[in-house]
């Protein structure tokens, strides 16, 4: 991870961050190379307790949160630029143990049930400095002795809003930079893609299909064959990571409702103890074949455990795989008819995100794309983002034109060998009835993708 740039954009430290929802991540960039930070904030997990004298984030927050759930923020992210309607409902449905209030001027404020002090409201840009001040110190690691003053934040294209452009602002501010940028996290992963690859090549990133599996969301991006032609974007609830975190939550309730004959989907402190199990079982599975779950207590005196192979897993997920697939196929088609031009195919398929490391979704969509990139982009999946919004930050802080930081930006590159590229496959591939070679899934003719929400 040593992507080399131009003379023109070295210069003082600049740390890029991926502000996900689930996990902040940072790579600095000084003296023209990316570095990543150290171990202990790469990434660091978006949980938050506020505990005086210091407040506590990340992994340390995650497993307090498992006593102490009611201090608990996790996902600050999620709530940037919601309504108060619509950050109580997101909270609810994600077991966060909060009160939301606005204040005179209209911005979201937010308390957790155990705050001893009943007026002593926070608002997320605080909680989001926080962040950012533990990557900033992490950063200023290895800079011997230099500070970090300039950040650049990735965010996914429809978070972008000229009030949450501020609140991240001012955060930064609140974190000790002085300068802040902020860029979509579609744009950044496309530079963080190009700049791992050679340079000179027989082809360029464009035109391109971006699928990024974040937990909230599936994101897919276009990058059409002209430069001016502005970036498609399409997102969608419904195939978030934390979907099939439900899943397997929803198959959890129901095995412990047989076993003790108790319901615990309304206790919020059990799910919330079993979303945490989840997430680490879903995680676990996606380089072993099977994964044992214990939860403590998920009510009095009664313990949880769950034994559960990386094939049974797929096939409780196996319909939603399959749903996400028809709506990328949607998103393709939709975008084929606007673009006469666009392969029917792509030719350059990029899939990053926490959920590409789930190996179902990742070889169903290899199935379906033969110009899926997966192995040199597969390494960086979680870390590109952050790498391309370092790079977009040199660009920025060095005083490059808009226009110069486009054609940076799609510069050529090849497969590792620089005298040869690799050959793709442009051939159209419907889906079709026949059988993939993937345990636990049944292949199934397209449709609509059901409980679909495009924004």
């Amino acid at each position: 991870m040593c992507a080399q740039v131009s003379a023109e954009n070295l210069g003082e430290p600049i740390l890029g961050i991926d502000f996900g929802t689930s996990k902040v991540c940072g790579i600095l960039h000084q003296d023209g190379a990316l570095k990543p930070l150290p171990e202990r904030a790469d990434p660091i997990l978006a949980y938050f307790i506020r505990d005086a004298p210091d407040n506590v984030t990340g992994e340390e927050a995650r497993s307090r949160s498992v006593e102490e759930e009611k201090k608990c923020l996790f996902y600050p992210m999620a709530f940037l630029g919601r309504t108060l309607k619509d950050a109580r409902n997101f909270a609810e449905a994600s077991f966060a143990r909060l009160h939301f209030r606005e204040d005179d001027q209209g911005k979201l404020q937010f308390r957790t049930i155990d705050d001893t002090d009943k007026e002593d409201w926070s608002t997320i840009d605080s909680v989001i400095a926080e962040f950012l001040k533990v990557m900033k110190g992490a950063a200023e690691e290895l800079t011997d002795g230099r500070p970090v003053t300039r950040c650049v934040l990735a965010l996914t294209q429809g978070m972008i809003t000229a009030e949450g452009t501020e609140s991240l602002q001012l955060a930064a501010q609140n974190a000790g930079f002085t300068g802040c940028h902020v860029v979509s996290a579609e744009e950044a992963s496309l530079r963080g893609i190009a700049s791992n690859f050679t340079r000179d090549s027989s082809f360029a990133v464009r035109p391109c299909m971006l699928i990024d599996i974040g937990y909230r969301a599936t994101h897919v991006t276009f990058c059409d064959s002209t430069v001016k032609t502005p970036l498609v974007f399409k997102s969608n609830s419904a195939f978030g990571g934390h979907t099939f975190d439900r899943i397997l939550m929803n198959h959890c309730v129901q095995l412990f409702r047989g076993q003790h004959g108790q319901e615990v989907s309304l206790n919020e402190r059990a799910m919330h103890r079993l979303r945490l199990a989840c997430e680490d079982t879903k995680v676990a599975l996606s380089h072993a074949k099977f994964h044992v779950m214990n939860v403590q207590s998920l009510s009095p005196g009664k313990h949880f455990s769950l034994r559960i192979t990386q094939a049974e897993y797929e096939e409780l997920c196996g319909s939603t795989a399959i749903n996400l697939l028809r709506y990328l196929d949607k998103c393709r088609l939709g975008k084929r008819d606007e673009d006469p031009n666009l392969p029917i195919n792509e030719d350059k398929v990029f899939l990053i995100g926490r959920g590409s490391r789930v190996p179902l979704l990742r070889n169903l969509i290899k199935w379906a794309y033969s110009g899926l990139y997966e192995e040199r982009v597969g390494a960086i999946a979680d870390t590109v983002t952050a790498m391309g919004a370092a790079l977009l930050g040199a660009d920025h802080f060095a005083g490059l034109s808009a226009t110069q930081q486009t054609n940076q930006m799609w510069t050529k590159f090849t497969d590792g060998d620089e005298t040869t590229a690799p050959v793709l496959d442009t051939v159209k591939k419907e889906i079709s009835d026949s059988e993939p070679n993937l345990p636990a899934v049944k292949r199934q003719a397209p449709g609509p993708p059901s409980q679909s929400t495009d924004i």
